[in-house]
């Protein structure tokens, strides 16, 4: 037996690294950054309410609010289990509207229909939900804690999504959508003075009051040493003019022509150095100007991305992240900020699949070959090659790009497990191509990241 002391506040029975504790504990916790947030869809009867094709769907459900079945009769049909929580009383109430048919991100890069109803959904999470409903938005999720060893459980969607897009359950790390906007219908107001980052009629930042005040002192401060900076070198260029209008004078007074080109040349160094100067003058206007300006969300979100991102970051806090939210470090300088940022965001993009990476490298990846019907039956992953029955297989994907994880799902193993014994589409083979470049820059957006965030982290 080891003997352990447990202490607050959680007291654990079982033994932990907790040397990078207080560090730990120091960041911001993403649940004290967002203000709402909840797990994604359970709609506790999939086979009803999803489809991968929105004409079949609505076939189902029409027939369903039309007909209205006997319950056991549906359970059999759609081979639901017999103790299915589906509260179908409710869900025969619903009103069939085309406009509630949409697309939904049902695993990573896996997108499907979904009627969209609060009646026919047993837990639609509207509250959060519905600002992706009509709505251009985009949804951090993150688990509240994680049992497996793997810790990568982080994503984001630009669509309502299901409870269980990273895992199923929640001891494998089921995700939490964070929205980035609420939409109200309260216009663009801010009378409780919570000192929005972003409003704009019914569209607002959903970040604390707290945050909000943390974020724009965080980024405001270094305007302050930049002030200090100006007055310096406009200090420095004054006693430079004043030694240029010396020089000058003394200048008119020389006839010896070697004296006259000597003061000439110290003249010439004194106006090259005083435009260096006020150049730098620019620059850090330039910078106390936009650092007057709190960051925007969506430079928010991509440092954020950035930091989840780190394999340092992972790798380094891997036991705190098992139990409850990712805590955030925010770096002290805002350059750093920045840079982390623009790798974060393109890596967000990347993720809602908004920018397929271009360059030769990339157009190389996971290329369709073969002839056949493009049924799966039995996908193989063997020397690059990725199979989804004997004659047809996308060819080049690295076994690093195929081997990758988004919480507890291997991408693209998952993605044509869940389709044997159906055929592919032209725009499921064409996401496949995608998904292999999205998953492939992400390997290598990681590795940039991780030498801006390695040395402090």
């Amino acid at each position: 037996f080891e003997k352990l002391k447990p202490v607050k506040p959680n007291f654990w029975f079982v033994k932990k690294n907790l040397m990078n504790e207080k560090k730990y504990m120091s960041f911001f916790s993403i649940s004290k950054l967002f203000k709402i947030q909840s797990v994604g869809i359970g709609t506790k009867a999939d086979k009803i309410c999803i489809d991968y094709d929105k004409n079949m769907l609505k076939r189902k459900v029409k027939n369903i609010l039309d007909e209205k079945p006997n319950f056991d009769d549906i359970k059999k049909q759609f081979n639901l289990n017999y103790n299915s929580t589906w509260e179908y009383e409710r869900a025969k109430t619903a009103l069939f509207e085309e406009k509630r048919f949409l697309i939904y991100h049902y695993r990573p890069f896996d997108f499907r229909c979904i009627f969209y109803n609060n009646k026919f959904i047993s837990r639609n999470r509207h509250q959060v939900m519905d600002n992706f409903y009509e709505n251009e938005n985009i949804g951090l999720v993150v688990p509240r804690q994680v049992k497996i060893k793997e810790h990568n459980h982080f994503f984001v969607t630009k669509y309502i999504s299901d409870e269980s897009l990273l895992a199923t359950g929640r001891e494998f790390g089921a995700g939490v959508v964070l929205p980035l906007y609420i939409y109200t219908t309260n216009g663009d107001t801010d009378a409780n003075g919570n000192g929005y980052l972003f409003k704009e009629k019914n569209k607002r930042d959903n970040f604390t009051t707290e945050f909000r005040k943390f974020i724009k002192a965080k980024y405001k401060s270094n305007a302050k040493n930049n002030k200090s900076s100006i007055e310096k070198l406009k200090s420095e260029i004054e006693n430079h003019q004043k030694t240029l209008e010396e020089t000058k004078t003394i200048l008119e007074l020389q006839t010896d022509k070697n004296l006259i080109l000597s003061f000439k040349e110290s003249i010439e160094i004194t106006n090259k150095t005083v435009s260096k100067k006020q150049k730098k003058i620019d620059e850090l206007k330039s910078q106390q100007s936009a650092q007057s300006i709190a960051p925007s969300p969506e430079q928010i979100l991509g440092y954020i991305y950035a930091i989840l991102h780190s394999p340092t970051y992972r790798s380094k806090y891997a036991e705190f992240l098992k139990f409850d939210f990712p805590r955030i470090p925010f770096c002290d300088n805002t350059k750093q900020f920045e840079k982390l940022s623009k790798l974060g965001w393109q890596l967000v993009q990347t993720h809602l699949l908004n920018k397929i990476p271009q360059s030769k490298d990339y157009d190389k990846l996971a290329i369709y070959t073969g002839s056949g019907e493009n049924e799966v039956k039995k996908p193989k992953y063997t020397d690059k090659k990725l199979f989804i029955n004997k004659e047809q297989y996308f060819d080049n994907i690295p076994e690093q790009v195929y081997k990758f994880k988004i919480g507890a799902y291997q991408v693209l193993h998952k993605y044509l497990k869940d389709r044997k014994g159906r055929k592919l589409s032209y725009n499921e083979i064409v996401n496949i191509e995608n998904i292999s470049k999205a998953l492939s820059f992400t390997i290598k957006q990681m590795k940039l990241i991780d030498k801006v965030t390695n040395s402090w982290i």
